[in-house]
């Protein structure tokens, strides 16, 4: 797909979504309001991007005005002057509504969700991430990519509670000596100028670096398992406890976006605290080193397990 096709596409869909997350909106003021809270995060500027925060306020909004920032958050693709493109926007709460007719409103998010991986699918075709970048941001100036794509959650199961915590443990998945060589062979390819901060490398050190590490990947035996740890930024999680007798007892979500809660009108809303790194527990080391793994490579997290 050439570059205009590929813009003309993406607006087209933008638009569609848009125009979902407004239906959305009505659909939410048409509701009964049962309960609502929202926590306002600092906004993250450029310099901070790659920094690992020490300390997050979290400020607590209950009610209308609760509401008014999540309806608000819906919608937000667009950063400020001054602030950071590529983190994203974070209002953590929840949403708790009563409606005669809760499918509508699954339907909706489930539309609106449908649109989002759309999006992100026709931008994903661009495989440089520089020029991706580009692209969105000459297309739709200021927008937040992971903000646009970032779907809505949505429970329509009773629940007793919703409380909120930190998380800060990385994503961590299983993958194949194919996988982890596709992953550096991409790394080779298209060098964030992250990834050359964390590293200190140059380019061309880079790109020896992952050549090697690939050979040394084409070297072990096939069926050597291997780990990809991904680090994650301190983020916000709801914490879902179910009513009695529902199949699963309870479940944690991301909370970048408020959670919409359907037919819990006696649900228990909890506070997120201020997050604090200093005073954050720390997880004791596994005294067994095959739980870790042995690193493999120095450019991406992938170990041997």
């Amino acid at each position: 797909m050439d570059t205009r096709t590929l813009s003309t596409e993406l607006h087209r869909v933008m638009d569609a979504l848009d125009e979902s997350l407004n239906e959305l909106r009505a659909q939410l003021l048409a509701c009964q309001l049962d309960a609502c809270c929202a926590f306002q995060l600092p906004l993250v500027t450029p310099a901070e991007e790659l920094m690992e925060p020490r300390r997050i306020e979290s400020i607590p909004l209950s009610g209308g005005p609760a509401f008014k920032a999540a309806l608000d958050a819906f919608t937000r693709f667009h950063t400020g002057m001054e602030l950071s493109t590529r983190v994203v926007f974070r209002l953590p709460g929840a949403v708790a509504v009563s409606s005669l007719c809760p499918e509508h409103l699954i339907d909706q998010v489930q539309d609106i969700n449908q649109l989002k991986k759309t999006f992100n699918t026709l931008a994903q075709t661009v495989r440089d991430p520089d020029e991706r970048f580009d692209l969105i941001h000459l297309n739709f100036p200021g927008v937040v990519f992971l903000q646009v794509i970032r779907e809505l959650k949505i429970v329509s199961e009773p629940l007793r509670s919703v409380t909120f915590s930190w998380g800060h443990k990385p994503a961590s998945q299983v993958i194949s000596l194919e996988s982890a060589d596709a992953k550096l062979e991409w790394a080779a390819k298209y060098p964030s100028t992250e990834m050359l901060v964390r590293t200190g490398f140059t380019l061309n050190q880079l790109q020896q670096t992952i050549a090697r590490e690939r050979s040394f990947l084409a070297s072990l035996p096939s069926e050597t398992s291997l780990r990809y740890r991904r680090k994650l930024r301190v983020r916000p999680l709801a914490n879902l406890l179910y009513a009695e007798g529902a199949k699963v007892p309870k479940a944690q979500r991301d909370a970048h976006s408020p959670l919409i809660a359907i037919n819990s009108p006696n649900v228990s809303l909890g506070r997120l605290k201020n997050y604090d790194a200093t005073k954050n527990r720390q997880r004791k080391r596994r005294k067994d080193p095959r739980a870790c793994g042995t690193p493999v490579s120095r450019v991406l997290p992938i170990f041997i397990v």
